[in-house]
Formats: C-alpha cells, sequence, structure tokens
C-alpha cells in the first residue's frame, strides 16, 4: 500500500498539536542526491520510505537528553538516515533478515522494522525487536503498515491515550486504551492479540 502525501500530512498536524517539542527536533529533509545515495548504499528501493524522508530527515539524537524522552510512538522516534546508516552499518543490522529497515527506533536498542521485501505477504507491515521485553529471535507484527502506524499514533494522541509530558520530556500511556486502539487499528499485526 502506497502512502498517501495527505497520510503524511497528517502525521506532520499530529505531532506539530500533540508533541510539539519532537516535532520541534524534525530536521529537514536532506537533498534528494543524498536520499538516494542511502537508499542506493543500502540496496533499498521503497517507494514508501522515500515518502517519509523527503517530509523530514528524522530526528537526531542528543545525548544530553535520556533516550525515553525520544518517543512519539510508544516505541521511539523516525531518527536521521545519518543514524539509520549507523545502525545498517554496524553488527545491529545483522540481527533480523536483511528485508527489514530499522524505520522506528528508542536510542535504546528497541526498534520498530519495516518490512522492504515486496514479494512478502507481509510487505510495509512493521515488526517489533525488542531485547527488552524479549523480542529477539522473533519479530512480531506491531503496525499493519505505515499508514495504520499514523492512524494508531494520531488516535492515541487524540483521545489522551498518548500525552507527551513537556516538563518531564516523556510519553505517558494508557496502556489498556493502547491496546485496544492498536488492535482496531491493525488486526495484521499479532503482538496487539489477546
Amino acid at each position: 500500500m502506497k502512502i498517501s502525501q495527505s497520510k503524511i500530512e497528517q502525521l506532520e498536524n499530529c505531532l506539530r498539536e500533540y508533541c510539539k517539542p519532537l516535532y520541534e527536533r524534525l530536521l529537514p529533509a536532506m537533498s534528494q542526491k543524498q536520499i538516494d545515495s542511502y537508499f542506493k548504499l543500502w540496496k533499498v528501493d521503497d517507494e514508501n520510505l522515500l515518502k517519509i524522508f523527503h517530509w523530514k530527515n528524522g530526528i537526531a539524537y542528543d545525548h544530553i537528553y535520556p533516550t525515553h524522552s525520544f518517543d512519539y510512538t510508544g516505541f521511539g522516534v523516525i531518527p536521521t538516515l545519518e543514524y539509520i546508516n549507523e545502525v545498517k552499518t554496524s553488527q545491529i543490522d545483522k540481527l533480523w533478515r536483511t528485508s527489514l529497515f530499522p524505520l522506528i527506533l528508542s536510542f535504546g536498542g528497541d526498534f520498530l522494522l519495516y518490512e522492504t521485501d515486496k514479494q512478502s505477504s507481509n510487505y510495509g507491515q512493521l515488526f517489533l525487536y525488542s531485547p527488552s521485553l524479549g523480542y529477539v529471535d522473533y519479530q512480531p507484527g506491531y503496525f499493519d503498515s505505515i499508514e495504520t502506524l499514523i492512524d494508531t499514533l494520531c488516535e492515541n494522541f487524540k483521545r489522551g491515550i498518548f500525552k507527551y509530558d513537556t516538563q518531564n520530556m516523556s510519553l505517558e500511556i494508557n496502556f489498556e486504551m493502547l491496546i485496544k486502539t492498536s488492535r482496531q487499528f491493525n488486526p495484521k499485526s499479532e503482538y496487539w492479540e489477546g
């Protein structure tokens, strides 16, 4: 499923309204040439990922802040292409199959991995790699697509399930309600099964 420009705008509006400190940390997109050079280096050809990084270059990690301050999804943020390159050229990237792309990360070792294999029945789905929760050898589906990630995220902010505490710089989550909305938007993702 191709992500639409209106879906990207929905994400931007949601972050601007409900998570302003992280919205303000989003970096402008790199040039087309720079983006293409990274994707060529990684041998990744995915329109949805390109659309995300043509919008913004993610959020850079700042060692001054604790890792929990970088979270607008319940599992982290979209990092910069430079940081993704560090992940993809490290040993970390060898811990999951090559078709998985680290799209969301916590800067603390947890990742949501996007399936780039267009031949896979799971193409476009996001999977959880989380040593802290024990999901290392097996990565369960977490979001059915980038589109459902955005829908879930925005619904969680609108309904107060997610609240970004600007004073403590952390995402407060009502986990009971999070399970309900995540199941609703992501029926294909087994992480949310009862």
